[in-house]
């Protein structure tokens, strides 16, 4: 590889920087920054760029209007829902249930054995077919007619 190019050299510093690269491309990429220039240049640039990325920044406090905006999107519905849950809630349909999925699963899986029981059990067959062939006494005669001279 032209490693001289910057597009590649680009490329594979981003890659090597952002630590995407792994295994025996990272190896291979450590032991030729000695030996090239422009991938020495291409990854510091990139480090530099994106160490900024790594430095700590102040936390910045919502107010209260947004935490309440926030835990209304995300539980508000749940939390309603276990408020108005009571005994007297209606039960879903028995086709929606997990116990009748379950015993319908394990039914078919029993079937489906069942059924490859049978399939691989060998048919009785009748008596073997047997084929004799009988070799012709005389070339260029039809089987079973006399040639006569």
């Amino acid at each position: 590889m032209d490693y001289s190019r910057p597009i590649l050299a680009n490329r594979l510093a981003a890659d090597y920087a952002l630590g995407t690269m792994r295994g025996a491309a990272r190896r291979r990429m450590q032991s030729l920054l000695s030996a090239h220039p422009n991938l020495r240049h291409a990854v510091a640039h990139w480090e530099d760029e994106l160490s900024e990325l790594g430095t700590d920044q102040p936390g910045v406090m919502p107010s209260p209007m947004v935490w309440q905006s926030i835990e209304r999107r995300l539980f508000g519905a749940a939390q309603q829902a276990s408020r108005t849950h009571s005994a007297s809630a209606p039960r879903p349909a028995w086709w929606r249930s997990l116990p009748f999925w379950q015993s319908w699963s394990a039914l078919a899986t029993v079937g489906a054995l069942g059924l490859m029981l049978v399939l691989a059990q060998p048919s009785p067959a009748g008596a073997p077919i047997i084929v004799v062939l009988q070799a012709n006494p005389q070339p260029g005669a039809a089987a079973g007619t006399s040639v006569d001279a």
